[in-house]
């Protein structure tokens, strides 16, 4: 389900589409206790699983450095995420190495 929920992001919207892949809590829901909790190790698959079908900006706050924005052309670190601090790096939305557009709102 979510290898094609992936594949339909990136063919029928944009491989520049952010997909944020967040945990879910069962014991802090009010509705949801008796549901499972999202596993560290189901999130990586889920990551792995948007990045194979060709998503440039995967992101998942729970695992670590996986909420930052890193370059799909060169791979270098742009944005850095740790909880609400934001460390940017990058030159007005693009790439500080290779220019590359990083589709960020870069007057924030």
């Amino acid at each position: 389900m979510l290898g094609g929920l992936a594949k339909f992001i990136a063919g029928k919207l944009s491989k520049n589409t952010p997909w944020h892949l967040i945990d879910f809590s069962a014991p802090i829901s009010w509705q949801m206790q008796d549901w499972e909790s999202a596993e560290k190790e189901k999130i990586a698959a889920a990551y792995g699983i948007g990045r194979a079908a060709g998503l440039n900006f995967v992101y998942a706050s729970s695992l670590e450095n996986k909420s930052n924005t890193y370059c799909p052309n060169c791979g270098e670190l742009n944005i850095r995420r740790s909880g609400y601090f934001v460390e940017r790096y990058d030159e007005n939305g693009a790439c500080q190495k290779c220019g590359q557009r990083l589709f960020v709102i870069s007057d924030v």
